[in-house]
């Protein structure tokens, strides 16, 4: 959705090829908007890129004390439910 509306303002502005800057969560945002309109970026910056953290050492033990109904549902979330 925001990569569409994003090409859609850059053709409206009449940019050809830019440069995108990316912070934190704007960071995801700009690889995103990189990888699917490719031509137009000249230039990829990331600056303090939001990542995901590893998983902690105890995170199986954590997600049996997660009620069954909760585990359920974030399973079917990974599938695609």
């Amino acid at each position: 959705f925001f990569a569409d509306r994003f090409e859609a303002w850059r053709q409206e502005l009449g940019l050809d090829r830019f440069c995108l800057l990316g912070h934190s969560i704007g960071a995801i945002l700009a690889v995103t908007y990189a990888e699917r309109y490719p031509s137009v970026v000249d230039r990829l910056i990331l600056v303090g890129p939001a990542g995901v953290p590893q998983q902690p050492d105890d995170a199986d033990a954590r997600r049996r004390r997660i009620p069954w109904y909760y585990r359920l549902v974030m399973a079917l979330w990974k599938q695609g439910w």
